[in-house]
C-alpha cells in the first residue's frame, strides 16, 4: 500500500510504514526509494509507537495479521484523532471484532467491500473505510 499512498500525499505529506516482516520491510524500502518523505520501520506494531505515529496522522491504513489488531493497539487507535481509517483484513471474524472497538471509539463504517481473491477457497479479503 505504501507506494500508492506516497504518490497520493506527495511532498506535502508523509507516509510511515510499520512492518514486522523483514523481507516485506526491505521490499517496501526498495519500492519507496524515490519517495524521500516515506519511511519504513521494520518492527512489530507497538501501542506506544503507534500512539506517536498517530499524533500527526490524518489517515491510517491498517492491515493486521489474521489474529486482528491487539487490544492495546486498538484502544490507541480508537482514542486517536485520526479522521479516516482504511482497514484491510483476511479474517472477517477478527475484522468484525476490531470494528466493535473502533465503533466504541467514535468511528463509523462508511464503506465495506469483500474480495474473493483466492477462488475456490474459504478466504475472503475485507476492506472497510471508517470515519469519525
Amino acid at each position: 500500500f505504501s507506494v500508492p499512498l506516497a504518490a497520493a500525499v506527495g511532498r506535502s505529506g508523509s507516509v510511515v510504514c510499520v512492518e514486522s516482516a523483514p523481507s516485506a520491510a526491505q521490499d517496501a524500502r526498495v519500492n519507496l526509494a524515490g519517495y524521500d518523505f516515506a519511511e519504513v520501520l521494520q518492527l512489530p506494531v507497538d501501542p506506544g509507537l503507534l500512539g506517536e505515529i498517530l499524533e500527526d496522522a490524518d489517515a491510517l491504513v491498517l492491515d493486521p495479521p489474521r489474529s486482528g489488531v491487539d487490544a492495546k493497539s486498538l484502544r490507541v487507535i480508537a482514542e486517536s484523532d485520526v479522521e479516516r481509517i482504511v482497514m484491510v483484513s483476511c479474517n472477517p471474524a477478527t475484522f468484525a471484532r476490531d470494528l466493535k472497538g473502533l465503533f466504541d471509539g467514535g468511528y463509523r463504517l462508511q464503506e465495506l467491500r469483500a474480495f474473493d481473491l483466492f477462488e475456490m477457497t474459504e478466504h475472503v479479503e475485507v476492506v472497510g473505510l471508517l470515519t469519525r
